[in-house]
C-alpha cells in the first residue's frame, strides 16, 4: 500500500541514514501472475515517488540497458540485495546492509533444459504439473556463481560493470549459495517499451493501452 511505504536512498543500510522518499503509487506490470511456490511471468513493477530524488555523489540512478544491447554467455553480473545471507536458519532476518555477489550469464536454452530435467525429479514441488515446468523464459537472464540470492533480495537489481541495470532478481532453487540449476533474473531489456511507456503515462497523465502489453509468453 503506497501510504504505508517509503524508499531510502544514499545509505547501505536499510534502517538508518541516507534520504527517504514517501511513495504515491505503486504500479505492478498488468500481466504479472503467481503460485503459491513461484513467482512467475511479467515480474516487474515500477515506484512512483511523491517527490523527485536529488542525486549527488552518493545518490545516483542506475541506468537502462537499451533493447538491443548485447550481454553475451559469460558475462558476469553484480547481483545486490538485503535479503537472507543464509537459508534454513530460524528466526529469518533480513541483512541490515547491503550486501552482493557476482554471477555469470547463462546459456538461456541450456538453463531451461536443466531446469525441466531438474523439476521433473524433485519430489518437494507437488503436481505433475509444477514439476516438469519450465520456469526460465525468453524474458528472463539466467545466471551461475558461487554466490547466489535468496528471500528479500527479489525485486533488486542486477547490474554490470557500467550501472546498467539489465535484470531484476526473480527465482533461485537455493539460496545465498550455488544452486542445483542456474537461477533466472527479469530481463530488463525485454520490457524497456512498458517501463517507457508507463513512466510518460505517470509523468503526463497519459492513458496507455493494455493491448500493448498483451503478448503471450515464450517458454
Amino acid at each position: 500500500m503506497p501510504e504505508y511505504s517509503s524508499i531510502r536512498v544514499g545509505s547501505l543500510s536499510s534502517v538508518s541514514a541516507g534520504e527517504i522518499y514517501a511513495v504515491e503509487e505503486l504500479i505492478v506490470h498488468p500481466l504479472w501472475k503467481k503460485s503459491v511456490e513461484i513467482p512467475l511471468w511479467d515480474d516487474l513493477a515500477l515506484i512512483k515517488l511523491k517527490e523527485d530524488i536529488e542525486f549527488s555523489e552518493t545518490i545516483q540512478p542506475a541506468k537502462l540497458p537499451e533493447e538491443n544491447d548485447d550481454l553475451p554467455d559469460g558475462s558476469t553480473l553484480t547481483l545486490l540485495g538485503w535479503g537472507f545471507a543464509e537459508y534454513g536458519d530460524e528466526p529469518h532476518f533480513t541483512e541490515e546492509f547491503l550486501l552482493s555477489t557476482k554471477m555469470k550469464v547463462y546459456n538461456l536454452d541450456k538453463c531451461k533444459r536443466e531446469h525441466m530435467e531438474y523439476l521433473a525429479t524433485y519430489d518437494d514441488y507437488e503436481g505433475e504439473d509444477l514439476r516438469t515446468a519450465v520456469l526460465p523464459n525468453d524474458r528472463m537472464i539466467c545466471l551461475v556463481g558461487k554466490g547466489d540470492f535468496c528471500t528479500g533480495d527479489s525485486g533488486g537489481p542486477v547490474v554490470d560493470e557500467n550501472n546498467i541495470q539489465f535484470g531484476v532478481l526473480n527465482f533461485t532453487l537455493d539460496c545465498g549459495t550455488a544452486a542445483p540449476v542456474p537461477s533466472a533474473v527479469t530481463d530488463v531489456r525485454k520490457w524497456l517499451k512498458w517501463i517507457k511507456d508507463k513512466s510518460e503515462e505517470l509523468e503526463n497523465g497519459i492513458e496507455t493501452q493494455p493491448s500493448l502489453y498483451s503478448s503471450v509468453l515464450e517458454v
